[in-house]
C-alpha cells in the first residue's frame, strides 16, 4: 500500500509540472500574438495598453514556468520569484525610460498555488504604476518592495515610492475601485486574498 502511494504521488506531482509548462507555453504564445499586435500601433496610448498587457501576462506565465522547474509543484518561493519579476519591470522602463532603483526586501516565504498569481498581479500592477507616476521631477527615483511575515497566517505587502504620491481626497478613496483597469484590478485581487488595502501619502514617500 505505501509502494502504491508513493507511486501516485509521483505521478501526481510529474501531472502537475506537466500542466503548468504546458501553461507556460500557452502564455508564451500570448505573448507573441500580443507582441506582434503591439507593434502595428503607432499611438503611444495604444502601445502602452499591450505593454500592460504583456507585463501582466508575463507576470502569469513565470510564475508556470517557476513551478515547472520547482520541486514542488503546490508552491512558490516569492522571495525568489517577486526579486526577479521586479528585476524584470525595471528594466522594462514601462512608461517612462529612466532609470528607477528598485529595492527588494522580500521574506522567504512560499505560498500555495491559490496565493501565487493574485500577489505577484497585485505587485505587478503597483510597481507598474509606481514607474509611471511614482517619479520625483528632481532626484533618483527609488521604489521599494517588501513582503514580510506578520504571523503564521498573513504577510505584509508594501509598495512605496519617493514620488509626488497622490493627492489626499484621492487616497482616501482608493481602497474602492476607482475607473482604472489597475486600480479595480488591485481591488478585485485584494478581496480574492481576503486581505486589505491601505494607501499612506507623505511627501517625498
Amino acid at each position: 500500500v505505501e509502494a502504491e502511494l508513493r507511486r501516485s504521488l509521483a505521478e501526481r506531482e510529474m501531472l502537475l509540472r506537466e500542466v503548468n509548462h504546458r501553461v507556460k507555453n500557452s502564455l508564451q504564445l500570448v505573448l507573441s500574438m500580443l507582441s506582434l499586435q503591439g507593434g502595428e500601433f503607432r499611438e503611444a496610448g495604444a502601445k502602452e495598453i499591450f505593454a500592460k498587457a504583456i507585463a501582466r501576462v508575463t507576470a502569469i506565465a513565470s510564475i508556470h514556468e517557476r513551478l515547472y522547474q520547482d520541486t514542488d509543484p503546490l508552491s512558490i518561493d516569492m522571495q525568489t520569484y517577486l526579486t526577479g519579476l521586479c528585476a524584470e519591470l525595471a528594466r522594462a522602463g514601462i512608461g517612462d525610460e529612466r532609470h528607477a532603483d528598485l529595492r527588494t526586501d522580500i521574506e522567504p516565504l512560499r505560498l500555495p498555488t491559490e496565493n501565487r498569481v493574485s500577489l505577484a498581479l497585485i505587485v505587478n500592477e503597483l510597481v507598474m504604476n509606481a514607474l509611471k507616476h511614482g517619479r520625483p521631477s528632481d532626484r533618483p527615483a527609488i521604489i521599494n518592495v517588501s513582503l514580510r511575515r506578520v504571523d503564521a497566517a498573513h504577510a505584509r505587502l508594501t509598495i512605496a515610492d519617493n514620488g509626488p504620491g497622490i493627492a489626499a481626497d484621492r487616497a482616501s478613496g482608493m481602497s474602492k475601485p476607482t475607473g482604472g483597469l489597475g486600480s479595480r484590478l488591485i481591488n478585485m485581487l485584494v478581496r480574492q486574498l481576503n486581505g486589505q488595502l491601505h494607501i499612506e501619502h507623505a511627501e517625498g514617500h
